[in-house]
């Protein structure tokens, strides 16, 4: 399936099994592009991780005052991972996370547009303020993770 409007970006679904290896064989002259150039045979090869492979992380979200937020889980390479939008006290799980280290990252999303917003000059505004949760987080596979962060400001 096709997951663009211009047909760039090609999604592969199907019933995909715990621990089983994979092949795609995609033949020659599958995809054409524009100026007619076709390609090659292209060989694609991987292997499903099992359900124990993966971690979870709970975080039981309390502010102090209502608004619009948006939640990060960070990587040790501060790529954000998974990001949830949420508008007062809830609990979120995230299921499938590779085992290692984390950070938690929370933006004050003023705008609601669902993303960090620099300040503005001209407009005399600032950036939307963001905090960090004060630990890093340890996922292991086959492990649930539960915290609780409070946020009283």
């Amino acid at each position: 399936v096709f997951s663009d409007s211009i047909r760039k970006q090609l999604r592969i679904t199907g019933p995909f099994k715990e621990s089983t290896e994979y092949k795609l064989i995609i033949p020659a002259n599958s995809f054409i592009n524009l100026t007619g150039q076709a390609n090659d045979t292209l060989r694609y090869s991987w292997r499903t991780k099992s359900l124990k492979d993966y971690g979870e992380l709970k975080v039981n979200l309390s502010f102090k005052t209502p608004g619009n937020y948006i939640l990060q889980i960070l990587n040790n390479k501060d790529i954000i991972v998974r990001q949830s939008q949420v508008s007062g006290n809830t609990n979120l799980s995230f299921l499938y996370l590779d085992p290692g280290e984390y950070r938690l990252k929370l933006i004050f999303d003023k705008n609601n547009n669902g993303q960090w917003d620099t300040g503005h000059y001209i407009k005399k505004s600032q950036a939307e303020r963001v905090s960090f949760f004060t630990k890093t987080l340890e996922i292991r596979g086959n492990w649930e993770l539960e915290e609780t962060w409070e946020l009283i400001d």
